[in-house]
């Protein structure tokens, strides 16, 4: 078959495709007042305990403190530069006005602790990227990549994105250290969820472009440490999710294809 006479047409296809994604993603949004994110995050999830955190607004420094390590105070105990509640330095300069950006770590009995980000994206729509884009940056190599579906009470599982991650530092000694972490996360938008940032895109696109109508996603991600030899922190990683996604639920969710 001879495809030559259809690649014109098939070139302004994708040229117009291209363009109504970008005018989806980056034109104004008037976000619905119910746009699926949560004014607060909850106090506690299970037997999880949350906590405030911390920055250092130095860029040479950036420390993180919990709320419980500081004592009443509001100093970088590092370089004496003020703290500032919930956001980085480098999430400061980075994320547009309007961002919405709430964060706690949890910790149980056990010792193990789990950072949980929600980033809701303002007028400019550009608040939100996969962390497999930054991560390499933070000096992090992504050593496994894999969806996880779990089971939420809702009709469609929870699709979580896990990524295992390795990071060679220096320890406090001089000495070179490896750092073992997670990041899972999923998008939510109103009624919906998904896993894939190209699932969010395209929904976005639909939106503006067929629908006519704006809309705000969220990315909800939950990072900690792991054991390099064990899945173990897996099976803690399903059973916070199953009890903090209905309290951090605004609205009955269901999956893309609905």
């Amino acid at each position: 078959m001879n495809m030559k006479p259809h690649i014109p047409q098939l070139a302004v296809i994708l040229l117009i495709g291209a363009a109504s994604l970008v005018l989806a993603l980056t034109a104004h949004v008037d976000a619905p007042a119910d746009s699926g994110i949560p004014s607060a995050l909850p106090r506690a999830v299970a037997g999880w305990t949350g906590e405030d955190v911390f920055f250092c607004q130095n860029e040479a420094c950036g420390r993180a403190y919990g709320q419980t390590e500081l004592a009443g105070t509001n100093i970088c105990r590092g370089c004496n530069t003020p703290l500032r509640e919930t956001w980085s330095v480098g999430e400061v300069h980075l994320l547009p006005p309007g961002t919405i950006l709430l964060r706690k770590t949890y910790s149980n009995k056990k010792g193990n602790a789990f950072t949980v980000t929600i980033v809701g994206s303002g007028a400019e729509q550009t608040s939100i990227h996969r962390p497999q884009a930054c991560l390499p940056g933070q000096g992090y190599q992504i050593v496994k990549d894999r969806s996880v579906d779990i089971a939420v009470g809702t009709r469609d599982n929870l699709s979580l994105r896990v990524l295992e991650s390795l990071a060679r530092r220096i320890g406090p000694n001089g000495a070179p250290a490896e750092e073992y972490a997670f990041f899972a996360y999923w998008f939510t938008s109103g009624d919906r969820r998904t896993s894939s940032n190209i699932q969010r895109m395209l929904l976005a696109a639909k939106d503006r472009v067929i629908d006519g109508r704006a809309s705000r996603w969220a990315y909800v991600s939950i990072t900690g440490p792991r054991d390099n030899s064990s899945d173990k922190y897996e099976t803690d990683l399903r059973n916070f999710v199953q009890a903090l996604y209905p309290l951090i639920s605004t609205r009955p969710e269901k999956a893309p294809h609905d």
